[in-house]
């Protein structure tokens, strides 16, 4: 089955980079990432029948001096914070329910590409070698292909 929608375009939106001049690499940092994901519009386009969405995935880097992730650490390389845009079209037919959870569940992961290419060219431009982000694996899709799928669960009892 060939996907419900595709990525007709991905941009860097906006991008908060300070690079700290006197950072001294003293000991090991680690590093977590704050992201969420929101659809800013969405419509249908009445020509093409199909919906079209715009949706935004924000990325912010916060460092830790523990491998656990508890202690922040006392002085790190870099601020990042990113937003990357994506434009999103589906198939003709599909109803804003399914549009909006497919959105709900797959949009990150379909940014997310984008978004480690854009950390990754943005932090080479410093002093320091550039961040890598890891990969992320889009999870097993729910089924939700039809419309009993996509009600939210106290109305499918009610059924």
């Amino acid at each position: 089955m060939s996907s419900p929608a595709q990525i007709e375009n991905a941009w860097l939106a906006a991008v908060d980079f300070l690079e700290h001049r006197d950072f001294l690499r003293s000991g090991t940092l680690w590093y977590d990432l704050e992201d969420s994901f929101e659809v800013r519009d969405l419509h249908l386009d009445e020509d093409e029948e199909t919906f079209v969405a715009y949706t935004e995935l924000h990325v912010t880097v916060r460092w830790f001096g523990d491998a656990e992730l508890t202690i922040e650490a006392p002085e790190w390389p870099f601020d990042l914070t990113m937003t990357v845009g994506g434009e999103f079209t589906f198939v003709p037919g599909r109803e804003q329910r399914f549009v909006q959870t497919w959105l709900d569940y797959n949009g990150a992961y379909l940014l997310w590409p984008y978004a480690r290419a854009f950390v990754a060219s943005v932090t080479s431009l410093g002093r320091l070698p550039k961040l890598t982000l890891e990969t992320r694996q889009v999870p097993n899709p729910p089924d939700i292909e039809s419309e009993e799928d996509v009600r939210p669960a106290a109305s499918q009892a009610e059924s």
